[in-house]
């Protein structure tokens, strides 16, 4: 599986992340907010094969550009449009998509499935373009922890985090997969073959856990213990708008796993750490300082404050570099720092 990141949006702009995932058989995209203008470098066609719009809260400069977003997806129907977002998501999608004159859309069969996540239960409903979003279909409750959506290959899963409102922070994380040990192989005098697939995709919820080999038969678990040596999947986590405190710092921890690649916002320069407090968000140094603990691959810094000058943010990006030394600014803003 590959999985392939682009940071959308200008520096001292509104900024997203958008995320394919590619499992060899199938391709996936996902989009992380949606700010003004975020969409304006993408083609439609990427647009409308997108599997979820995950926002992390609802401030203006987090969900000006859903407008487009609707635009080019209200009428689909080849799959269905699927958000997700913090508590109260379900009324702002729902006034959102109620915005607009919809007089022309009784036959169309689209479908937007909205999730609210909120503490421990995500809340869920249903909208129909046909009836113009008028109302929620489908209504439900469960519950959840951290996986918020599992694929064969991967899980998506968030954190609750706090913004002086509910925020989120998400996360994908590819299945981990299992080689065969060679060597392990080898001890026992066997040879490669079909029944290594059974061992592989042997689950303990399988009637039948025993395997013939040969002449003799053998314990499908035991073997899958003995025999298959895990390999940690690709990860990526979008992490924006928060105050870090030292209950946030301990959940982060435990929700991020190692070898991660971290998109984080550095809305702040350390000079300016009582102001990123006061307004709960993170200094370049507070990123750094999680992607160290959590033992990252990298780290992207984003969602910069306008307060600052280019040569400021070079300048935060080497006090981040100094805590975390594989700390980056988005590949798709490097020729516009290079000529300030």
């Amino acid at each position: 599986m590959s999985l392939i990141y682009q940071i959308l949006g200008k520096p001292f702009r509104d900024n997203a992340l958008h995320v394919c995932l590619s499992t060899g058989s199938s391709l996936y995209r996902f989009l992380f907010d949606c700010g003004e203008a975020v969409l304006s470098g993408m083609g439609l066609s990427e647009i409308q094969e997108n599997d979820g719009l995950f926002f992390s809260h609802f401030h203006t400069d987090h969900i000006a550009g859903m407008d487009s977003f609707i635009r080019v997806n209200y009428d689909r129907s080849h799959k269905k449009v699927k958000v997700y977002g913090p508590e109260d998501t379900l009324r702002v999608l729902g006034h959102r998509l109620q915005g607009f004159t919809w007089n022309l859309v009784q036959n169309n069969r689209c479908i937007w499935e909205v999730q609210e996540i909120q503490k421990q239960k995500i809340h869920k409903g249903l909208y129909y373009t046909s009836e113009g979003f008028s109302s929620i279909h489908d209504y439900s409750i469960f519950p959840w922890e951290k996986t918020i959506d599992s694929q064969d290959f991967f899980d998506i899963k968030a954190i609750s985090l706090y913004h002086g409102i509910p925020s989120l922070g998400y996360l994908i994380q590819e299945k981990c997969k299992f080689n065969i040990d060679k060597e392990k192989l080898a001890s026992l005098g066997f040879s490669h073959g079909p029944w290594l697939k059974k061992v592989k995709e042997y689950s303990n919820t399988q009637k039948e856990d025993m395997i013939k080999i040969g002449e003799r038969e053998y314990n499908l678990k035991e073997l899958q213990e003995f025999l298959l040596v895990p390999i940690p999947g690709e990860s990526i986590a979008y992490l924006t708008d928060f105050l870090l405190d030292d209950n946030t710092e301990k959940n982060l921890l435990d929700f991020l796993p190692k070898g991660c690649i971290l998109v984080c916002e550095s809305q702040y320069s350390k000079e300016d750490k009582d102001l990123a407090r006061k307004n709960y968000h993170l200094t370049s140094e507070d990123a750094a300082h999680i992607a160290k603990i959590s033992e990252a691959k990298e780290l992207i810094l984003i969602h910069f404050s306008q307060r600052y000058q280019s040569y400021q943010i070079m300048k935060m990006l080497e006090d981040a570099m100094s805590i975390f030394p594989e700390t980056h600014l988005p590949q798709e803003w490097i020729s516009f720092f290079r000529e300030c």
